[in-house]
């Protein structure tokens, strides 16, 4: 067990030495240049100007979303009751109304003046 052991160890220092040993042999002649900075075209405070428009911009969206439409309301329906006939009135004795507000009489209509 101790053999495999010290092969095993052994085995890996070799390799890992080899490895090492090939990382330093590359040619170092190629270096890769660093990208190339991008230089800025507008100044920093340029943001402002944005900024303050996409603002006032949103906050009047917001206003004209949140204003409730104007609710228009019917007004209720207006009863006009019909105007008593120009002459005599009539007048039902089982019912006791007279003619406009019942329509039937079953004795017959008595007739009476206005006053």
């Amino acid at each position: 067990m101790t053999k495999i052991i010290t092969l095993f160890v052994a085995t890996s220092f070799a390799l890992s030495g080899t490895v090492e040993a090939a990382n330093y042999r590359l040619p170092h002649r190629y270096q890769p240049a660093p990208p190339p900075r991008i230089a800025q075209h507008y100044p920093r405070a340029n943001w402002i100007v944005p900024a303050a428009v996409l603002t006032v911009g949103g906050i009047a969206l917001a206003t004209a979303i949140s204003r409730p439409s104007p609710v228009y309301v019917a007004p209720p329906p207006a009863y006009v009751m019909p105007p008593p006939p120009a002459g005599n009135w009539y007048y039902c004795r089982s019912s006791s109304q007279y003619y406009p507000y019942t329509n039937a009489c079953p004795e017959g209509w008595q007739t009476v003046s206005p006053r």
